[in-house]
């Protein structure tokens, strides 16, 4: 049998921290790889909805606002792109006075959109995407709560109308109300009883 040397130790310890070097750094480049995509994806994005960077203000405590001019439902402007529709945006304004609204008209009058569009980019601002607004403007949410649907209750003997009423009484604590671990916890109800 021949005996095979691959050199002395310090060759064989160069030739394991070569592969270790390589690896990581085949490791790093996928990390920027996906970072580059992630950010060329962003940018396409922005690019297509003719989106802004919106502003996250976390300054001056009390004086938070939610505030939407021009704003879009990116997958409803899509669908009404191929269809040869045509959206209706959305412009909204919530301050620290005035923190809850109630939006009432008919059916399909877009009463559901204008809840699920505030609230998508509100989360999608948090995520540091690109918002289809002309402006838009979100303090940092530490919560984002739906109730969407009917609920009533049979066992606890509530009507859609009972449950709603009785959301509606809790709505300020539980959008605005301060917990015991944080005194800035802000969150953000979106309720929806068609």
């Amino acid at each position: 049998m021949a005996e095979i040397t691959i050199g002395t130790r310090l060759e064989k310890k160069l030739l394991v921290d070569n592969e270790v070097a390589i690896n990581f750094l085949g490791m790093e480049g996928a990390r920027v790889l996906a970072a580059v995509d992630g950010l060329l994806a962003r940018a396409r994005f922005a690019r297509a909805f003719d989106c802004v960077a919106p502003s996250i203000v976390s300054e001056n405590f009390g004086q938070e606002r939610v505030r939407l001019k021009g704003a879009r439902h990116p997958l409803l402007e899509k669908r009404l792109r191929e269809t040869g529709g045509e959206i209706v945006p959305l412009d909204l304004e919530l301050t620290s006075d005035e923190r809850q609204l109630i939006i009432s008209g008919p059916n399909a009058g877009g009463k559901t959109v204008a809840l699920k569009t505030t609230a998508l980019l509100a989360m999608m601002a948090q995520a540091g995407l690109p918002a289809p607004a002309r402006a838009a403007e979100f303090p940092v949410f530490t919560a984002f709560l739906a109730d969407i649907g009917d609920a009533q209750s049979i066992e606890a003997a509530l009507s859609t109308f009972d449950a709603s009423t009785l959301l509606m009484s809790l709505g300020d604590a539980i959008v605005t109300g301060p917990t015991e671990h944080n005194l800035r916890d802000l969150r953000l109800l979106m309720a929806d009883y068609s």
